[in-house]
């Protein structure tokens, strides 16, 4: 048997006896697995997952060719070793194909099975490579989310001090909003293969990404400022959620002393979100009551969306996750969102993400009346902790 237990070497080909001879020829070496066509061999692929080391597939088939299957196995399953096997001369198709990087190999039919098997031995030599090479990369990578992490949460509380002579309750601002993002392995993967020489570019690109967030946080927090007045917060919601689904304002609600600008930041800045959250381009149910924030009298907003959760999607349009990742997102989430905790902060007030039902998925904004009466509980000391472990992969 072959130095690679459990490993599966997948043969695809629509010729019955060719099947045959090759689980005869190879089975007594090697885990051997047949498929009659393209689409048998998507559902083994699905079925054996990363027990499939090696894939060899005959160029003409009905249907899809082989070039096309290796293609998709390459784009989808780039650990699989990927092998053509034609009995005809198509230079061409094969040429093509070895120089998009889908094939490693191609054999010519009828095989000599001596010289095969040592193409097979190989393949499973580089399928295990390439599986070592991937633990070590997801190694570093997990490294480099622990570095750009404590940067990243370091650089947001010196942020956060300095706006405290500006924005008031600025450190329980930044701690709401780090324990609302959404851990990486519940809002993204990692994008795909990584490369050695893409963890020098992806640190010094999330080292980029931080003096924006902070930018973007000053310019939509700082300037202009201006003192709490009364203000009729349902007239507010009602232009700023003019074109909602539903709107649900409750009768009577009395004024809520707020900085007037900034408020109506905050509340664009949630707009943005919900549209970038939602799909159908169908605006949310706004609900705005009365409601006790902490320990005061205030008003509730709920902005809900139509989906009954939301996803990793959802959430990336959202957040912006803090680790690295290979691609780079144009979505200005996290500095959005973020000055919108550190407003609502600032007004006494608190910042909640609902991923599902019943309070969501959306965001709930609670406002009290007089925020010098708002009585925010002190930062739990040890809430940076938590939020490293969250990120600690």
């Amino acid at each position: 048997m072959s130095d690679h237990p459990g490993k599966i070497i997948l043969l695809v080909d629509d010729e019955e006896m060719t099947l045959k001879y090759f689980v005869k020829g190879f089975s007594g070496d090697f885990n051997v697995l047949t498929a009659t066509s393209v689409n048998d061999a998507l559902a083994v692929l699905k079925r054996e997952g990363e027990r499939i080391a090696v894939v060899i597939s005959d160029q003409r088939m009905p249907g899809a060719s082989g070039v096309e299957l290796l293609a998709w196995i390459a784009a989808n399953r780039p650990d699989v070793v990927r092998i053509l096997a034609t009995a005809y001369a198509e230079n061409e198709a094969t040429v093509a194909a070895v120089n998009a990087g889908s094939i490693y190999r191609y054999v010519h039919k009828p095989w000599d099975v001596k010289e095969l098997r040592q193409t097979l031995l190989r393949a499973l030599d580089l399928h295990q490579l390439r599986r070592e090479r991937d633990l070590l990369l997801t190694e570093k990578l997990s490294t480099l989310r622990r570095l750009v992490v404590a940067d990243r949460v370091r650089t947001y509380a010196m942020l956060a001090g300095g706006l405290a002579n500006r924005i008031h309750n600025s450190v329980q601002a930044l701690r709401a909003f780090l324990e609302s993002v959404p851990p990486a392995s519940a809002s993204q993967g990692e994008g795909g293969q990584v490369q050695w020489n893409d963890l020098w570019t992806m640190a010094q690109r999330e080292g980029q990404r931080v003096v924006e967030v902070v930018q973007g946080v000053i310019d939509r927090t700082i300037e202009p400022a201006g003192a709490f007045t009364p203000v009729d917060a349902a007239a507010l919601v009602r232009r700023i959620f003019a074109g909602a689904a539903e709107q649900c304002i409750a009768d009577r609600l009395p004024a809520v002393a707020v900085d007037a600008h900034r408020l109506e930041r905050l509340l664009g800045i949630l707009a943005g979100r919900m549209r970038q959250a939602e799909p159908t381009g169908q605006g949310p149910v706004v609900r705005l009551e009365a409601a006790e924030v902490w320990g005061t009298p205030g008003i509730r907003l709920l902005l809900l969306a139509s989906a009954s959760e939301w996803g990793p999607d959802q959430l990336r349009s959202c957040f912006a996750p803090l680790s690295p990742r290979p691609t780079r997102s144009e979505d200005a989430g996290e500095s959005d969102l973020l000055a919108a905790f550190f407003i609502a902060y600032h007004h006494g007030g608190n910042l909640i993400v609902h991923r599902q039902r019943p309070h969501g998925p959306g965001f709930e904004l609670l406002l009290p009346l007089d925020p010098a009466l708002a009585r925010i509980p002190e930062a739990d000391p040890l809430w940076s902790e938590r939020i490293f472990t969250a990120y600690d992969a």
